[in-house]
C-alpha cells in the first residue's frame, strides 16, 4: 500500500465518521476551524496537513486513535540509561597507559 492510498483510506474512514456524528462537511470545517475547500479536498484526495488532520480528528472525537502511533517504545530511566543505549560503538581498541 503506498502513501496515497493509505491518506485515500483515511480520508475515507473520517468521512464515514462525519457522517456517523451527523455532520456536514460545512458544520465539520467550521468545528476544525478550516475552510470548506480545504475540507472537501481533504475527504475527496485525502490531502491536508498536519495540523488540519488532527484538527478533524479531534472534531470527530478521534485524536486518541494517534496514541498507537505516538507512543513510547524506547523509554529510559536516566540519561546514563540513555547515553548507554545511544553511545556509538567504538571502533579502536584503547592504549594500554604503561605501553612503552
Amino acid at each position: 500500500m503506498d502513501v496515497l492510498n493509505i491518506c485515500e483510506m483515511l480520508a475515507q474512514r473520517l468521512r464515514q465518521a462525519r457522517f456517523d456524528a451527523n455532520l456536514t462537511q460545512a458544520e465539520l470545517a467550521a468545528r476544525a476551524m478550516i475552510s470548506v475547500p480545504a475540507y472537501q479536498r481533504f475527504e475527496k484526495t485525502g490531502q491536508t496537513s498536519l495540523a488540519a488532520f488532527v484538527k478533524i480528528l479531534v472534531v470527530l472525537g478521534r485524536e486518541n486513535d494517534l496514541r498507537g502511533i505516538l507512543s513510547r517504545t524506547d523509554t529510559v530511566s536516566s540519561l546514563d540509561e540513555f547515553e548507554q543505549r545511544h553511545r556509538p560503538p567504538r571502533l579502536r581498541v584503547r592504549k594500554s597507559r604503561n605501553a612503552p
